[in-house]
């Protein structure tokens, strides 16, 4: 592991998933944050941006995707990391996840349940230098469309 400690960022609405992840990240000498929702991601990632944002799919009132595309957007590319992850519920919704989350502008994504292990090895990569953007990483849209009414939350709390 580097010198500097990395950041991460859970964001999972489930603290089941969250609780276990935080300790083993902690306990290997991260510093850890989490948030349950949407809002909460937009407002760490303006206010102390993470080296690393890992993210599930399903929070209450965003869904990871496009929050991993705004985040992507409000960050310097190289310095953030994303790593997405999702409970794929059907057939068409597993063979889409990692093509949607490539698209999204993850470098990773895992899916649930997983194993505390998998996302604490990746952090390892990441600290180490040894891990390169993914082959599937996918470009996202520089420029994006709300529905009408709505605006990045990012523009939203500042």
């Amino acid at each position: 592991m580097s010198t500097h400690a990395l950041s991460v960022l859970l964001a999972d609405p489930d603290p089941s998933t969250c609780a276990p992840l935080r300790r083993r990240l902690e306990a290997a000498g991260y510093e850890v944050t989490v948030a349950s929702t949407a809002s909460e991601v937009i407002g760490f990632c303006s206010w102390a941006p993470p080296d690393v944002l890992v993210i599930d799919v399903n929070l209450p009132d965003m869904n990871g995707f496009d929050v991993c595309t705004l985040a992507r957007h409000d960050a310097d590319e190289t310095d953030l990391t994303v790593i997405l992850t999702g409970e794929p519920h059907d057939e068409l919704t597993r063979a889409y996840f990692e093509p949607m989350a490539a698209f999204a502008g993850s470098d990773y994504c895992v899916s649930k349940p997983f194993d505390t292990t998998a996302i604490v090895n990746i952090v390892e990569e990441i600290a180490a230098g040894a891990s390169s953007r993914p082959s599937f990483r996918a470009t996202f849209p520089t420029h994006v469309r709300w529905p009408s009414g709505r605006r990045p939350l990012a523009a939203a709390v500042r």
